[in-house]
């Protein structure tokens, strides 16, 4: 009997498991998640620079520098995701909207030229800085080695939202 009731339990948690995923999270729980999240980031970052350290044989004075660049340029790059996401989040309403005046699209539009101009910003101020830290063969470098992990990283969040069994056989783990 103990085995049947077992069985029942888990055949309906998943129900119970979706149901609760599609409640908003609490103020509390976002908290939380971006905590961890950012911890994640760290550990990831810090294993990034590691590698990046050993691979360009920097000092401890240029690790430290490059650490500090890139620890201020998460901080403005999360400020620009989020500006993103709830610019994202405003395109979509507007073209569900079959009522979306021109004028409304065409602020849209705007918005959007602006986020990227402040994302290009952002990567030339962060060039500068790197300038003064890095040498030009290590500049080249830390682009390529940057960009890979920040594709490896785009790549990892993606299969992890794909439902399970549906991975890209491209890119197998």
């Amino acid at each position: 009997m103990k085995a049947v009731l077992l069985f029942c339990a888990l055949c309906v948690m998943p129900v119970s498991v979706s149901a609760q995923q599609r409640t908003p999270p609490t103020a509390a729980q976002r908290a939380a998640y971006e905590a961890r999240r950012d911890s994640l980031e760290n550990v990831v970052v810090g294993k990034f620079v590691d590698r990046l350290a050993r691979d360009l044989k920097l000092s401890a004075p240029e690790r430290t520098q490059v650490e500090k660049v890139l620890a201020e340029s998460g901080v403005r790059r999360h400020e620009l995701l989020k500006a993103s996401s709830s610019l994202r989040t405003k395109m979509r309403n507007a073209t569900r909207d079959s009522a979306t005046a021109d004028a409304v699209f065409m602020t849209l539009l705007a918005e959007q030229d602006a986020l990227r101009n402040r994302e290009h910003q952002l990567w030339s101020r962060d060039q500068e800085e790197m300038a003064r830290v890095l040498n030009p063969r290590q500049r080249v470098l830390f682009i390529s080695a940057w960009s890979s992990f920040q594709d490896d990283m785009r790549r990892i969040v993606s299969e992890g939202m794909r439902p399970s069994g549906s991975r890209d056989e491209r890119h197998p783990r």
